[in-house]
């Protein structure tokens, strides 16, 4: 399903495992409650998307591009970084979960991060334990 266009679809409670869906494009879809288990989804964009309560987990998520989405609640686990960082800008991320990620060279712009956790612990403590110790 490499460089596969999905376009104002509702895809909400849908299961991937074992794809690749390298360079996929996705717009104007409602994917709530999808599950996404061992999948290369590197070089994908999401724009436009409802991801509330998403799930990825084991899954290529390097060079993706999302915007202009809901997250809420959504759960990454073992995302790994190869080759350029992610980007998410103007999203909802509150309450999103990361869970052993490499969130290095992430590029989070104008987006809602109240309740973000990295491996449990809030991204307001990280943030601030960081601040102090400069």
């Amino acid at each position: 399903m490499t460089e596969t266009n999905f376009r104002r679809v509702a895809m909400g409670q849908s299961e991937f495992d074992d794809i690749d869906m390298h360079k996929t494009n996705f717009s104007n879809v409602n994917m709530e409650g999808t599950g996404f288990d061992n999948i290369n989804m590197s070089s994908t964009t999401f724009n436009d998307i409802n991801m509330h309560s998403v799930k990825f987990n084991e899954v290529g998520l390097w060079e993706i591009e999302v915007s202009n989405s809901e997250l809420g609640e959504a759960y990454f686990h073992d995302i790994h970084l190869y080759g350029k960082g992610n980007k998410f800008e103007r999203c909802q991320l509150n309450g999103t979960s990361f869970v052993d990620c490499d969130l290095s060279n992430v590029d989070i712009r104008d987006c809602n991060l109240s309740g973000v956790t990295v491996n449990g612990i809030s991204l307001e403590l990280l943030l601030d334990s960081y601040n102090k110790r400069k």
